[in-house]
């Protein structure tokens, strides 16, 4: 479909601020990009295929899952979301979490770790 810069309110079609030759180049680079994080989108899919599927499972017990719920079914993020995110989550977990908890490890570790057990039996 067409992903072309949008007009203003207001503008009839024939007022944009571009031709039509630059709005499916537009259109042509908008398409390119769109495609390629759908690849990668589905490779990442593919490559995690169990986590996704446990992260499936939870929404079909719980219809509304949190960042807490995330982290205890895979993990803490590899990766920073920025100093005022990291500040709001670690609030959380600090308020949500027991000292009891936090050693337990992810589902994500303990199915992998019980899918090794059930192959060595």
């Amino acid at each position: 479909g067409q992903v072309a810069f949008p007009k203003e309110d207001g503008q009839w079609p024939q007022d944009r601020m571009y031709s039509n030759a630059t709005a499916e180049v537009m259109d042509e680079e908008v398409r390119a990009m769109v495609d390629e994080a759908y690849k990668r989108t589905i490779a990442l899919m593919t490559d995690r295929q169990e986590q996704v599927r446990l992260v499936a499972e939870l929404l079909l017990k719980k219809e509304t899952i949190t960042n807490m719920d995330m982290a205890d079914l895979l993990g803490k993020r590899p990766y920073s979301g920025g100093k005022e995110y990291d500040e709001y989550i670690n609030s959380a977990w600090v308020a949500g979490k027991s000292d009891d908890d936090a050693g337990s490890g992810t589902v994500a570790e303990k199915a992998t770790e019980g899918d090794k057990k059930d192959k060595d039996d």
